[in-house]
């Protein structure tokens, strides 16, 4: 609707909402209320919508949707009486439903590279697929009539599952996987597998930009190419069953790695063997899983068998993640980038290389014996370590000293009496809020943190202690935009920096309350100043040399990434931050935050209100030590300690990141804390 016209238009939106949509259901619809944003040039969508409120149902999902999410909800009731993460493992590993998956497990996953059985994958498919064709073979069952119930079967499933472009190309996958498991030949699959990449684009070219499809892909190539060289390799000194238990995770892991190092720096050592101790159970689960879900869309009480066997199965595989993401250095950190990608592709190779060695080295014809295996077995250990060291360098030394953290959220960097704060939002960048006051130190705490992008350079006002680190930040990095406060004060600083911006090339938006974003890993929005805020600032300090303009101008920051919530207050005093009150008064979109970067360096001058609005567990108070202002105050720590908040001083801990949120005990934390 505009200018007194409604014009009915079919454009997709992605909408950005919490717990209000958690009960929409695929294929209703609904109409809601919302800021509108534009994205970026190269979305698959035109714009995010981010909604005021819960939606209002204005019709149903049709009758199939309807049938489907009756069938996922009449499976989540018969895991009703399951232990916690079985109940929740459950309906992920047989329809991606992961809505009652606990926190803590799904992180305890990830960490052991487990998260692709909740998520619906050709492997699935292939299950559910086989198990049918198997029943019908033993029933004498015809050959077309088995293909013609096997292809019903995938058909069903997918539809159950959802039409998501996921499910979609897993069902295209699975396929794939079962010409692959009919044929004799280990490459036999690869023409309809490359034939399937090619139909799936073409239907759908945003594909190519996927994730999830590239990972789709590799791990089904390697599955193809590699699986049975590695096993029969693997067989000289392991039983066959052990021997293809190993090189089926192994085989998907080496293909994979040089695409997931690129979305998630690290490498999940215990993947491989988190991946075979749960192997056992997924086709078992998957299959009662599958059979519940029919029996249970009868009767729930019907579905209660089947679920009943296969909890013990999952409580296998909840163990398994569990007691795997307890294990200290589970994930290695790597080195991010092309450096990253093809320093992993290296490895894998050398590893595939040494394990398929194996049986050249051995003398034809002869068995070896017991100890000539386990021989073999430490030296393939010794090569694959050495090779590890050899391309990592400095980043195991790194991780071996503890710092920097890895899959760290966002970090607080050293650099004296200023702010710079670095939030993870893509795999290769982050948005930093403000680039300190030493190009030297801003540019020392990127290389630490590996960062070569910054997606979004937010310069919360002109201040030389928030903008006179910006060469540093331009130095061999890619700034994709910045945002900053259109209050050109101090006007000397102000030229200076946009100077240095345009002569970088960089993309410069004088931003206002409503200016933001959403990137790979994280959602932006400035919440103030407002542009009439703006303009009766500029105003006002045209011809002064009063720092509270510039202060006052700040842009406040509001960012979402992952599941951590964070405000940067930039240096506002109190006329900003009382404006920033009156606007989060009208505006429930953002409420409680888990961190906030304390408003200039932690002076006296605060809004007592603000913050117990902004009810933080972390405060980080970006501050130089020994400075001549006092800084932090007294009060405003007394303030942080009557909200319980952790309160992390740069001038006492160094550089400070918050890793992730843990469920039971909050926002967690690492530091170099040296004192307080």
């Amino acid at each position: 609707s505009g200018r007194a016209q409604n014009t009915d238009v079919r454009t997709p939106l992605l909408v950005v909402a919490g717990e209000a949509w958690s009960e929409v259901t695929t294929g209703q619809w609904v109409s809601a209320t919302g800021r509108l944003d534009p994205a970026d040039l190269g979305d698959s969508v035109a714009g995010y919508v981010r909604p005021s409120g819960a939606p209002s149902v204005v019709a149903g999902p049709g009758r199939l949707g309807a049938a489907a999410e009756y069938v996922r909800d009449r499976l989540r009731q018969a895991c009703v009486g399951l232990p916690p993460d079985a109940a929740g493992l459950l309906p992920g590993l047989v329809v991606g439903d992961t809505s009652r998956l606990p926190t803590d497990l799904e992180e305890a996953m990830r960490t052991t590279g487990l998260t692709h059985l909740t998520a619906v994958s050709g492997a699935n498919i292939t299950i559910v697929a086989g198990a049918v064709l198997y029943v019908l073979t033993l029933a004498g069952v015809r050959r077309l009539i088995r293909i013609a119930l096997a292809g019903a079967a995938v058909l069903a499933f997918i539809v159950v599952c959802g039409p998501e472009p996921s499910v979609l190309r897993a069902g295209v996958m699975g396929c794939v996987g079962l010409i692959a498991v009919a044929s004799a030949r280990p490459s036999a699959g690869l023409p309809p597998l490359c034939l399937a990449v090619v139909l799936l684009v073409l239907v759908d070219p945003w594909l190519s930009r996927a994730a999830g499809f590239a990972l789709s892909v590799c791990a089904t190539t390697g599955l193809l190419l590699l699986a049975r060289p590695l096993a029969a390799a693997l067989g000289v000194v392991l039983p066959r069953w052990a021997a293809l238990a190993v090189a089926v995770p192994l085989a998907a892991q080496v293909a994979v790695s040089p695409v997931s190092v690129l979305l998630s720096p690290t490498i999940p050592l215990l993947a491989v063997p988190a991946n075979v101790l749960v192997a056992p159970a997924i086709a078992p689960v998957t299959v009662l899983g599958a059979v519940a879900a029919l029996t249970a869309a009868v009767s729930v009480g019907l579905g209660h068998l089947p679920v009943w066997v296969a909890g013990w199965g999952l409580r296998w595989v909840a163990l398994v993640a569990r007691v795997g993401g307890e294990i200290p250095g589970g994930t290695l950190p790597w080195p991010s980038g092309l450096l990253g990608m093809v320093a992993v592709g290296v490895a894998s190779a050398a590893l595939v290389i040494a394990v398929l060695a194996v049986p050249r080295l051995l003398r034809r014809g002869r068995e070896p014996s017991f100890a000539t295996r386990w021989r073999w077995l430490w030296a393939g250990a010794g090569v694959v370590v050495v090779v590890l060291v050899v391309l990592l360098g400095s980043t195991v030394t790194n991780w071996m000293r503890g710092w920097p953290a890895a899959g760290w959220v966002a970090v607080a960097c050293d650099v004296g009496q200023g702010t710079a704060v670095a939030v993870r939002s893509s795999p290769e960048g982050v948005i930093l809020l403000d680039a300190g006051p030493d190009p030297e130190a801003i540019d020392a705490c990127l290389r630490r943190l590996g960062v070569e992008r910054i997606d979004v350079l937010v310069l919360s006002h002109f201040h030389s202690d928030h903008v006179e680190g910006v060469p540093g930040v331009l130095r061999g990095r890619t700034v994709a935009a910045a945002l900053v406060t259109p209050v050109e004060q101090p006007a000397g600083e102000a030229r200076d920096t946009l100077r240095a911006l345009e002569a970088a090339g960089v993309p410069v938006v004088r931003a206002t309350t409503g200016t933001g974003g959403v990137l790979p890993m994280a959602e932006y929005r400035i919440l103030e100043p407002s542009r009439t805020a703006a303009a009766r600032l500029q105003s006002a300090g045209e011809g002064s040399g009063e720092g509270s303009v510039a202060n006052d101008a700040s842009l406040l920051t509001w960012i979402r990434a992952g599941e951590v919530t964070i405000m940067s207050l930039g240096d506002a005093e109190t006329a900003a931050q009382q404006r920033l009150l009156r606007s989060l008064a009208a505006d429930d979109s953002v409420g409680s935050v888990d961190v906030v970067v304390v408003a200039h360096h932690g002076s006296a001058t605060q809004e007592r209100d603000l913050y117990d609005t902004l009810s933080p567990r972390v405060a980080l108070v970006t501050v130089g030590a020994d400075n001549d202002y006092g800084h932090p105050a007294p009060s405003t720590l007394q303030m942080l300690d009557r909200l319980s908040a952790v309160a992390l001083r740069t001038d006492l801990c160094g550089d400070a990141a918050v890793l992730d949120t843990d469920p039971g005990d909050g926002v967690r934390l690492e530091t170099r804390c040296r004192s307080g």
